[in-house]
């Protein structure tokens, strides 16, 4: 049975291309090899054949490639680094180095595929949750009673979260900021100039959770 929700359009707006090649059955993903769309089925069959060995993990992944970019967060290697003039950031893995090298470049190689849209993203990731407004699928529910609000970027999800929980995981640095608006604490996106403590911006100290939709 197809999955309602894809990280691709249905069918009917697959390029030929894509119809040609090795699919998924479960969420239309494509694959440009039957082995590599064997590999992707464990995903929906929860299959993970590959054990990290290190003391008091022991976590296990789909592909040999997964563990291998895992162990590095044990060792603290980082191999892949960026050339760019005055960057010089390095990356655990390849995925996440092609994907910064693309800030620089410009380039944005996932397309949507619906018709009239043409709007294109530097990650499938981005374009998967692009892909929602279109099919208006919301994925992330609440779980508390009496509220079922969804989302369809789980990062929002996440922050939808703390009004329940009373989390307020960002920490201004400065004693004197300590009452800054809630929406930094909840990792908003906000201008450096709004607000400022001992001459540094609050920011600073945040992550962004910016989503490119």
């Amino acid at each position: 049975m197809t999955s309602p929700f894809s990280s691709k359009p249905p069918n009917d707006f697959l390029s030929p291309d894509d119809l040609k090649r090795p699919t998924c059955s479960l969420c239309c993903k494509t694959f440009s090899t039957m082995s590599h769309l064997h590999i992707h089925k464990r995903i929906h069959d929860g299959v993970k054949p590959f054990v990290c060995l290190h003391a008091d993990c022991r976590k296990r992944f789909t592909t040999g490639y997964s563990l291998k970019s895992h162990a590095r967060i044990h060792s603290g290697e980082r191999p892949f680094t960026c050339s760019e003039l005055n960057c010089s950031k390095s990356f655990k893995t390849s995925s996440e180095f092609n994907r910064h090298v693309r800030i620089h470049n410009g380039q944005r190689p996932f397309p949507c595929s619906y018709p009239e849209c043409a709007k294109s993203y530097r990650t499938s990731d981005n374009l998967k949750v692009h892909i929602r407004t279109h099919t208006g699928e919301t994925p992330f529910v609440c779980s508390i009673a009496n509220c079922g609000k969804s989302f369809k970027v789980k990062t929002n999800f996440l922050k939808h979260s703390r009004v329940h929980s009373g989390e307020k995981p960002y920490k201004c640095p400065e004693s004197n900021a300590r009452n800054a608006s809630p929406n930094i604490r909840l990792g908003s996106n906000i201008k450096p100039s709004t607000i400022r403590a001992g001459g540094r911006s609050c920011v600073e100290s945040l992550v962004e959770l910016k989503m490119d939709v």
